[in-house]
């Protein structure tokens, strides 16, 4: 189990460093203009393939059990607040009204996660009935 927890951590540590290089990215090298490019690339493709592969790659050997329900909510807030960190953030200087993060967002990252552990565990199955 300590494999397990293990591969967890870097799994969650390495879809921590996209999360922080799509949060460097919006307010560093993106326009006004570049926001619906932004909003696509980053949010709806490159962090939900990034949270399915780390959560396929922490779930290929064996289930990860208890770490498996942290790597789902770590990646669900994760990806919830990306969009709060960026977009919204960017509305609350501009406009001062302050709004909450979308928790909905919280469920499409944790959605996103058990479907790559799942996948994940699909294919180590698959992988030992070849044995």
């Amino acid at each position: 189990m300590r494999s397990a927890t293990r591969r967890v951590r870097n799994a969650l540590i390495a879809y921590a460093i996209v999360w922080l290089l799509s949060v460097v990215a919006f307010w560093t090298i993106t326009s006004g203009s570049d926001a619906m490019g932004y909003s696509l690339v980053f949010i709806w493709l490159l962090n939900p393939a990034a949270i399915v592969v780390a959560s396929l790659c922490a779930s290929m050997k064996e289930w990860p059990g208890f770490a498996a329900l942290l790597l789902a909510a770590g990646c669900g807030l994760l990806y919830m607040l990306l969009s709060y960190l960026t977009f919204t953030l960017g509305n609350i200087f501009y406009t001062g009204n302050i709004s909450a993060p979308d928790p909905m967002l919280f469920v499409v990252g944790a959605l996103a996660s058990v479907i790559g552990m799942l996948i994940g565990r699909v294919l180590a199955k698959r992988r030992e009935a070849r044995k």
